[in-house]
């Protein structure tokens, strides 16, 4: 059985329960394990990508998910650190404006110049799922539904990139 049946078939990977690394090589099963991991989400979510990937995150169903987060309680927080906005700006993106809307719970930074030579992504929900790619230009990377460990490694890195950085004032909704 390949990633996406895995990943479509309704509780066959769970959240906090399912340890396994899964291998990654294409942009729809990047985008299919992105969406299994922010639908399970309770509380966090920890996004670090170049340029806000439009395939994976620019979506209806993955934007609906983040929401979701974003609305279940006042502890619930959704925070983005992206390098380049120059494309997210002319073409729009679904998720900066449901930050936009919600900017309370869903916050949206540019990394600081002195890291832009970070080149990873990686997607951190409730301390425990991760999604990786050591090469943020590359789909090739993994999946684990429950990885506490390799999870607050990559949230301890992104807290401290997240120190160093600050909003764009590029994203901000103008209010005229």
């Amino acid at each position: 059985m390949d990633l996406l049946d895995r990943l479509s078939e309704e509780g066959r990977v769970r959240l906090g329960e399912t340890a396994e690394r899964l291998a990654m090589a294409t942009r729809d099963e990047n985008r299919a394990g992105s969406l299994a991991l922010v639908r399970q989400a309770r509380h966090s979510l920890r996004i670090i990508s170049w340029e806000l990937d439009g395939p994976l995150y620019a979506n209806a169903p993955f934007v609906d998910a983040v929401s979701d987060i974003a609305r279940r309680g006042r502890n619930s927080t959704a925070r983005i650190l992206i390098a380049n906005s120059d494309l997210i700006i002319h073409q729009g993106h679904l998720l900066i404006e449901l930050a936009q809307r919600l900017s309370s719970t869903i916050q949206i930074r540019r990394l600081g110049e002195e890291v832009r030579d970070f080149n990873q992504a990686f997607l951190v929900v409730d301390g425990t799922g991760v999604l990786h790619r050591p090469q943020s230009v590359l789909y090739d990377g993994t999946l684990n539904f429950h990885d506490p460990g390799q999870a607050k490694v990559l949230t301890a890195r992104f807290e401290a990139l997240w120190e160093q950085s600050a909003p764009d004032p590029e994203l901000r909704r103008l209010h005229l």
